[in-house]
């Protein structure tokens, strides 16, 4: 019998603070997955919860990856509060996906790294 995999893609939009980051935190524990994908792309603004949350969540799921495009707010919340390396992050969802299923590679080719980089690869 084979195992399957199941990874949870949680999308995050709008505001993320110490008073919406339960719903975030809620939506990734409701589906325990060794695998899970959230989409930052939709992030308006966030605070020091939204990192928070994401280092909870790193504790649980084996293979965390955040999506972007990460908005510039978010990468240097990152940034100033030094989890920026704490974080495998993907240009995009599709680029997400890939990571998780283990044969990543650009348009030409090449092995797509995981990178703590939010910004796409030039």
């Amino acid at each position: 019998m084979v195992e399957q995999a199941w990874t949870l893609v949680v999308r995050v939009s709008g505001d993320v603070d110490c008073d919406s980051a339960h719903t975030v935190a809620d939506a990734l524990a409701a589906f325990p997955a060794s695998r899970a994908i959230v989409d930052l792309s939709g992030i308006g603004f966030a605070d020091c919860a939204l990192v928070n949350l994401l280092l909870k969540a790193r504790r649980t799921i084996n293979h965390l990856v955040l999506a972007g495009p990460i908005p510039e707010q978010v990468h240097r919340l990152f940034q100033l509060s030094g989890t920026e390396s704490a974080f495998t992050v993907a240009p995009d969802l599709a680029a997400a996906r890939t990571l998780l299923m283990g044969s990543a590679y650009d348009s030409e080719g090449q092995p797509l790294r995981l990178t703590t980089d939010p910004s796409p690869a030039a």
